[in-house]
């Protein structure tokens, strides 16, 4: 009777599973089957049988992973746990929760683990698979969402707000000077235009905002976006650091990509190592060398602020490069330093070699020191080898080192053909320039019989003929 049962228990179970379902058939066999589980529940429970199907289960089929047995003896065989698997419509929850034993209030419930354990390779792919695509909705609503987070939250970092605690009030661009107060009447909060920093009384702000730029008035070109600049960066520095998906931060900053670029932050930095963003700043055919300048400088001085000491010097070394000064802050008092007369008691005097040394006093300007000029002039090959020769670190300087120079000698149009030759800012006294014009080490790549030379008179870059002599200084 127990084979009779097991016969009329599998045939109704795999009929059950079949699409066009023969009712005749089906309903005989509930009935069959209901009389014949009054007498043989008990025997199923109590023997090692499958609580489907009503077959054997032996011990070895559940050792080799071939079945499963709940901690009260119930079990179940590879074919049945199979078919159950597949009519499981709750995915989430037998992931989460497992997959119940025998659905007669045994409330045992096997981990996914152990069912995956028993499952072939194909019905454990196939399940993943089900599994993957039940989970991927909510994951596409989560990224969405924290999409539409973050590209509501770059916008929103460029928003200059009054620093009070609890008012976050807008402040559009106020009229008089920097020592401003929240237009809330609520907060009235006295704080500073420039860095946002609050201001305990009007001669407090006043003074805050003199020490900025000379002035209570922002007056040098572009510097109150500057200021404002940094703050943005430090929002998105915040904003871009939560726990969200690198594909999803870059899919929010390239949606942005146009702010960004009309807020002079692109390309952005966030995410990408140092030397990686540097070189899309290198690479960006759409930024001018001076727009390259200012995006390094107010990234060096968010390093700074932020003490990223290993970074910002890689940033301010590209600065040197493309020929700007490096600035320690936007404050008048942390503008380029002074030029500065290396002698004992310079802290890299004794670096210096005695051929170095013997041309005269060096300078340290621009972040190099500077020899005197050599006692004769030579052609531009001669001048490699010349500086190479004093030993040590000395080499010829670039053009863009001696725009450098030229920058921190008080030059605003250091470029050959510039207009306002002759005003141009350019102290040719900081250091004694006279009326040479001076090598560089940068050979011309269209025409090698060419090189960049320093006009020591204007400041400016010239051309000049490699063979033809010139003047020398050399860097070290």
């Amino acid at each position: 009777m127990l084979a009779l049962f097991h016969l009329n228990l599998r045939s109704l179970f795999v009929l059950g599973t079949q699409r066009n379902l023969n009712m005749k058939k089906l309903i005989k066999n509930l009935v069959l089957l209901f009389v014949l589980f009054l007498g043989f529940h008990g025997e199923v429970y109590a023997g090692k049988l499958c609580t489907v199907c009503a077959g054997d289960v032996p011990d070895a089929l559940v050792y080799r992973h071939q079945a499963l047995s709940c901690a009260r003896g119930h079990r179940i065989d590879q074919e049945c746990l199979t078919h159950q698997v597949k009519s499981h419509e709750n995915l989430n929850q037998m992931q989460s929760q497992g997959l119940s034993c025998c659905g007669m209030g045994c409330g045992h419930k096997f981990p996914l683990a152990e069912v995956m354990a028993i499952l072939e390779p194909s019905e454990q792919v196939a399940l993943q698979t089900r599994i993957y695509r039940a989970g991927r909705p909510v994951d596409e609503s989560k990224s969405k969402e924290q999409l539409s987070r973050l590209k509501l939250g770059i916008t929103e970092s460029f928003v200059v707000q009054c620093p009070a605690e609890g008012c976050g009030a807008a402040c559009d661009r106020i009229e008089g000077c920097n020592a401003a107060q929240c237009q809330n009447e609520e907060c009235g909060n006295r704080f500073c235009y420039l860095c946002l920093e609050s201001q305990g009384d009007s001669a407090t702000g006043h003074a805050h905002a003199l020490a900025h730029s000379n002035n209570y008035w922002e007056q040098r070109p572009g510097y109150l976006g500057r200021y404002h600049w940094l703050l943005a960066r430090k929002n998105l520095a915040a904003l871009l650091r939560s726990k969200v998906e690198d594909s999803t931060r870059k899919q929010a900053l390239l949606e942005n990509q146009a702010l960004l670029e009309e807020k002079k932050m692109w390309p952005m930095p966030a995410g990408l190592a140092t030397s990686v963003w540097l070189e899309q700043v290198r690479s960006n055919a759409d930024l001018a060398p001076v727009a390259k300048i200012e995006l390094l400088q107010n990234e060096a001085i968010y390093r700074r602020q932020v003490n990223d000491k290993k970074n910002g010097e890689l940033i301010e070394a590209e600065i040197l490069r493309l020929g700007g000064p490096v600035l320690a802050s936007l404050d008048v008092k942390d503008a380029p330093p002074d030029i500065v007369a290396v002698l004992e008691g310079h802290p890299r005097f004794n670096e210096l070699s005695l051929n170095f040394r013997a041309l005269g006093h060096p300078y340290e300007a621009a972040g190099l020191i500077w020899s005197g000029p050599a006692p004769v002039s030579m052609t531009q090959q001669n001048a490699v080898e010349y500086c190479a020769g004093l030993g040590g670190s000395s080499r010829l300087p670039t053009q863009a080192e001696f725009i450098a120079l030229s920058r921190t000698m008080g030059s605003q149009q250091p470029v050959y053909g510039a207009p306002n030759y002759d005003v141009n800012g350019y102290n040719r006294n900081l250091i004694p320039m006279s009326q040479k014009t001076f090598w560089s080490a940068s050979v011309y790549p269209t025409d090698n019989s060419f090189a960049a030379n320093f006009i020591g008179y204007s400041g400016r870059i010239g051309k000049g003929y490699v063979h033809h002599p010139a003047s020398v200084r050399c860097v070290w």
